[in-house]
């Protein structure tokens, strides 16, 4: 089985936001990616829960909210409702993580969480078995663009063995850094998944890109 690509709009043109979506879909996307930014969490400002509900009537494909954004638990609700999954930054909330992946559980959504590079893996083991995906940061959360941090391969082991040890089946995600020429070696680490921003948003033949990787 392939991995599944799912596409990050963040450094698209937001006042084309119908078009690229739409694009995404007919390329043959398994989701779309909603990077929620709060200038705070990190140092940029993207879109709130509003723009992601205008644009649910423009494409059937799933949305993965991630919210990088600082109290995400006070924040989770108005997002709830257009997402069908909802990841939010161990970083953000390390003291009450199992209570906002029941809350995102109970509102019958798929709960993510993601971690930052430099974060250790092993502070995630007493939530893996209550999550359905785990998203590993290739770059420094934040901005589109940068280059795959290499500490991922290593990082992608580590986590995928922690899976099979505990008989365990949430899935792997990479964002950030993301291609055509690193997504083989991050599905031999463990990945089941990648984000595509920077490189599907560049690429002159978007379908012929997620058919690339969607075969690897």
């Amino acid at each position: 089985m392939g991995l599944y690509t799912t596409i990050s709009v963040l450094s698209s043109d937001f006042s084309e936001i119908k078009a690229t979506v739409q694009e995404a879909e007919a390329a043959g996307a398994t989701m779309i990616h909603w990077d929620v930014m709060d200038g705070l969490f990190v140092p940029d400002l993207t879109f709130g829960a509003k723009f992601i509900a205008d644009c649910r009537k423009h494409t059937v494909l799933p949305f993965d909210t991630h919210l990088m954004i600082s109290s995400p638990n006070t924040k989770l609700d108005p997002f709830l409702e257009n997402s069908d999954t909802v990841t939010f930054h161990y970083e953000a909330v390390p003291d009450n993580v199992a209570d906002l992946i029941s809350r995102i559980h109970s509102a019958g959504k798929k709960a993510g969480i993601s971690v930052k590079p430099s974060t250790e893996l092993h502070l995630l083991q007493p939530y893996l078995p209550l999550l359905d995906t785990v998203l590993l940061m290739g770059v420094e959360p934040g901005r589109g663009g940068q280059l795959i941090d290499r500490g991922i391969y290593g990082r992608l082991e580590i986590l995928s063995q922690m899976r099979c040890s505990g008989g365990l089946s949430f899935q792997i995600t990479v964002d950030g850094g993301v291609d055509s020429d690193n997504a083989a070696a991050l599905k031999g680490k463990g990945a089941d998944g990648v984000v595509l921003g920077t490189a599907y948003l560049k690429s002159p033949d978007k379908k012929k890109l997620i058919d690339t990787v969607s075969r690897i």
